[in-house]
């Protein structure tokens, strides 16, 4: 009788202990799967931020090439305009007076 109650609570024992561990087990594997979520989303997020940031960098620099391009012209169109003719070059190195746009 004695013997057969020590089997008993010795196996109540064994059933709380098992319970126990399969809680943790199951408590560990919630806890990594929250952590492994949040680690993807932060990710996600840092990507979609590098992204985002390299979009930007992008149109900063096809607006610097465009403002570049632009300038480039307007100095030679400043240049072309600035130059007098060959006529005119030809008439002052005579020495001889000449009417210009540009004068």
């Amino acid at each position: 009788q004695q013997q057969q109650q020590k089997q008993t609570e010795q196996q109540k024992e064994n059933a709380e202990m098992a319970r126990e561990h399969q809680r943790l087990q199951d408590e560990r594997a919630s806890e990594k799967a929250r952590l492994t979520a949040e680690l993807k989303r932060e990710a996600a997020q840092r990507q979609a931020e590098k992204q985002r940031l390299h979009q930007e960098l992008a149109a900063e620099a096809e607006q610097a090439q465009k403002a570049a391009a632009q300038k480039e012209r307007a100095q030679k169109a400043t240049q072309e305009h600035a130059k007098p003719s060959a006529a005119a070059t030809v008439l002052a190195a005579s020495g001889r007076a000449v009417w210009s746009p540009n004068a």
